[in-house]
């Protein structure tokens, strides 16, 4: 739900205390506000339009300039305190925009924004991209709640419109609250606490640790952060959504699944969009969909599809063309060997004259992918105890093959 704040305190007209008339002089000067999404305060003098970040030495300075006896921690004690208002651009942002969609004006306005980009599966499209949208709504506005699908296009061509595209998604109010291409470091981790979206573009530029890493941070719901000023480190709820772009078709190279992508293979984008499409009548259609109860989260079966429908991005190890060449899963009541992991890393190295290192665990995944169900079995090669293990059965290999 989303964090309500406590009202503002009101200052003293009367008192006497040096620290409320200090605070009287710099509220006489500055209007303050708390950004509670970057944990900043800014300020703006009287009369002004424009916030800025605030500069502690410089209202020191002013005040010390002024007849008072005072020190930065004094300063920074009124910034950090209730007596600041607060604002959540995401919230004022949504806030603002709710009412722009009106359905009998506008029809399906996130429909008629996904037809401007051709896609494989135009229909499967047109429904994760309408739940994505919202589900990148409620990240922003729900403290406990985190978007864990990243939006991917697919498309070998370089320069076709993706990147453009990706930065679109990010209305104008919302500019500053954008970051592009976080790797895992404290920064990152950061990002996705300050901003409402990352664009990951060069995703085909990584290796499989980084790309692993990458699924590492759509798994992050709340991070530990000690900003400046802070005395200790507090819980930060993450904010930002992810998506992004690809001209590599073969990426995703976790064997254990990719339920955290959700990547679509882009044919051809309509540059019209640019000029047809409002995108804060996009953001407000997301947000009265889940405003109205809509189901955003995918279902079982649109995971499956999803896990099928990633299956051409993945980058297949050798183990796993070795696996898929040589055996097929099998049961106890019909199989031809038993094999644990170590067995088939001694039975493929023989297979391939040991030219090729096999990993294990590389195995291991393999096969679990390709639906080998481990099982234990006693009395394995005489062994006192249970191993773990897979019944399989051995192909008949083609001419080609032999």
């Amino acid at each position: 739900m989303m964090k309500k704040y406590q009202g503002v305190k009101s200052i003293s007209l009367t008192s006497k205390s040096s620290t409320i008339k200090l605070i009287r002089f710099l509220s006489s000067k500055y209007d303050f506000l708390y950004n509670v999404i970057l944990n900043e305060v800014l300020y703006r003098e009287k009369g002004k339009s424009e916030y800025h970040p605030v500069n502690l030495n410089t209202l020191y300075i002013e005040a010390r300039e002024a007849g008072f006896k005072t020190s930065v921690g004094e300063i920074n004690t009124f910034l950090c305190s209730d007596y600041i208002p607060r604002i959540n651009p995401f919230e004022s942002y949504f806030e603002t925009t709710e009412r722009l969609w009106e359905e009998q004006i506008h029809g399906d306005y996130i429909e008629k924004f996904a037809q401007y980009i051709s896609v494989d599966d135009p229909q499967r499209f047109i429904v994760q991209f309408t739940k994505w949208l919202v589900r990148c709504v409620v990240c922003a506005l729900n403290d406990d709640y985190f978007n864990k699908q990243a939006l991917i296009f697919v498309q070998d061509d370089q320069n076709s419109g993706k990147t453009t595209l990706t930065r679109f998604l990010i209305p104008e109010v919302l500019r500053d609250y954008q970051v592009e291409n976080i790797s895992v470091d404290k920064d990152s981790l950061i990002a996705l606490c300050q901003n409402f979206g990352v664009i990951q573009d060069e995703l085909s530029t990584l290796s499989k640790t980084e790309i692993n890493a990458q699924k590492t941070l759509m798994s992050k719901s709340y991070i530990k952060v000690r900003h400046p000023y802070d005395r200790r480190p507090k819980m930060e709820p993450r904010r930002a959504s992810i998506w992004g772009s690809t001209n590599k078709a073969e990426f995703l190279v976790d064997e254990t699944g990719s339920v955290r992508w959700l990547c679509f293979g882009v044919r051809e984008i309509n540059w019209a969009y640019k000029s047809d499409i409002d995108i804060n009548v996009v953001w407000s259609q997301a947000y009265q969909l889940y405003t109205a109860g809509f189901k955003y989260e995918m279902t079982v079966q649109e995971i499956l599809d999803n896990e099928l429908a990633n299956s051409k991005y993945k980058t297949t190890t050798i183990e796993f063309e070795l696996i898929q060449k040589f055996y097929s899963p099998a049961t106890k009541d019909r199989f031809d060997q038993f094999y644990t992991a170590t067995d088939l890393c001694e039975n493929l190295a023989i297979r391939t004259d040991g030219k090729l290192k096999i990993s294990p665990v590389e195995i291991g995944k393999a096969l679990k992918f390709l639906g080998f169900a481990q099982t234990q079995k006693r009395g394995h090669e005489e062994q006192r105890f249970p191993v773990k293990g897979y019944y399989i059965l051995h192909n008949d290999l083609t001419t080609y093959y032999k």
